[in-house]
């Protein structure tokens, strides 16, 4: 998971926010004033109820160390396509990563062994 901060959140706000343990989190303000915890949102804290906290520019629940409660982004997910090929005995390494099998089939490769689907996060 990525540390969240203000700046980046701004850059997507659609990206999903989670606290350090996982919890969904829904970013309702960004700029309180005369405050050090400017950012208030509202968390899930189990299947029953949500509450809100306040936090730093920097997603910190307390001046005073680690919280569960800390924001992070949480991880990416991403799938595409793309060819894998031998390279002697040195063994496989994959090509281009293309959005679809159709797209990726589209660019044949000579000396390819597959065309596989791969899945990875982002943080």
């Amino acid at each position: 998971m990525k540390q969240f901060n203000l700046e980046e959140y701004f850059k997507n706000p659609r990206r999903k926010v989670i606290t350090r343990d996982g919890k969904d989190v829904r970013i309702v303000y960004t700029n309180m004033i005369g405050t050090s915890y400017p950012i208030l949102a509202i968390c899930r804290v189990d299947a029953t109820h949500d509450s809100y906290y306040s936090y730093t520019i920097n997603g910190k629940h307390s001046l005073n160390g680690d919280s569960h409660f800390d924001l992070f982004f949480a991880p990416e997910k991403h799938e595409g396509w793309t060819h894998v090929y031998k390279v002697g005995d040195a063994g496989y390494v994959a090509g281009n990563i293309y959005n679809t099998k159709e797209e990726a089939l589209k660019h044949p490769i000579a000396s390819k062994v597959s065309t596989v689907k791969i899945e990875w996060e982002e943080e």
